[in-house]
């Protein structure tokens, strides 16, 4: 299936039922030979070389969309805010960020990273002095899944809750956004649209800034509490299977 606007190819991007008629077509048993559209009914019908009619119903109810991990996806969360990015978490401790390609509404780039590689970054940054902290739990006997993930929406800022009992936070590398900044011709246009700080921020990758660690267990929920007029700081609530209640200033962290 193409997307008429683009003319790439979105059939692995579509949700589709499990139709053991299929799997003659996949399999080369037999091929389709007419395809007829009917607009009134929203239904797709062909011809194949079998001397049979095969027909499709549009599901108005139907994703639009399908996004394929690696593994099963224990944690999701989205910005709310354009643009607007989808995390997933699954359960060999892989997060991946989803992004919605301008071309059409069906494809999606995709950006993953994992919690080993944060732990090895911060335990490097520990080794050049620099102010944060790990657990020393061992992933191979606690399990390395993902269990929540959350986004704070006004700090930009991707929390992941772990079966490593750690709470994992990442946030947009500012680096890379002033690089990007710093490279761009004054007066450029298409950067005059982006002149929401927050868009630019998303254009860089993100990086993990520190691992909270109070927990001896999985960690396996989280909520974020915060009031622009009320509070001075955006808090994080996490508890686990320790039966552990922390609360983390995110802001000032």
């Amino acid at each position: 299936m193409f997307d008429p606007k683009s003319g790439e190819n979105i059939t692995e991007y579509l949700s589709r039922q499990d139709d053991s008629r299929l799997v003659g077509v996949c399999n080369n048993k037999y091929q389709l030979l007419h395809l007829h559209y009917v607009p009134e009914l929203h239904e797709v019908y062909c011809t194949t070389n079998r001397r049979t009619v095969m027909a499709w119903k549009y599901n108005s109810f139907a994703p639009i969309s399908t996004l394929q991990c690696r593994h099963c996806p224990e944690g999701l969360t989205y910005t709310g805010k354009s643009p607007i990015l989808i995390f997933t978490g699954d359960s060999d401790g892989r997060i991946t960020k989803w992004e919605q390609l301008q071309l059409n509404n069906f494809m999606y780039s995709s950006d993953s990273f994992t919690l080993q590689d944060a732990r090895k970054t911060l335990q490097f940054a520990n080794h050049h002095s620099m102010l944060t902290s790990l657990s020393q739990t061992d992933t191979s006997t606690t399990g390395r899944s993902v269990n929540k993930l959350i986004f704070a929406e006004e700090l930009d800022i991707l929390v992941a809750a772990s079966e490593d009992s750690n709470v994992y936070v990442w946030a947009f590398d500012d680096q890379a956004m002033h690089e990007l900044r710093d490279s761009i011709p004054v007066g450029d246009k298409m950067f005059q649209k982006m002149g929401d700080e927050t868009v630019t921020n998303r254009v860089a990758g993100l990086t993990c800034r520190r691992v909270l660690n109070k927990h001896t267990q999985s960690v396996t929920g989280l909520a974020l509490v915060s009031h622009p007029k009320q509070l001075q700081t955006t808090y994080l609530l996490s508890c686990g299977a320790d039966r552990r209640l922390c609360m983390w200033d995110l802001r000032f962290g």
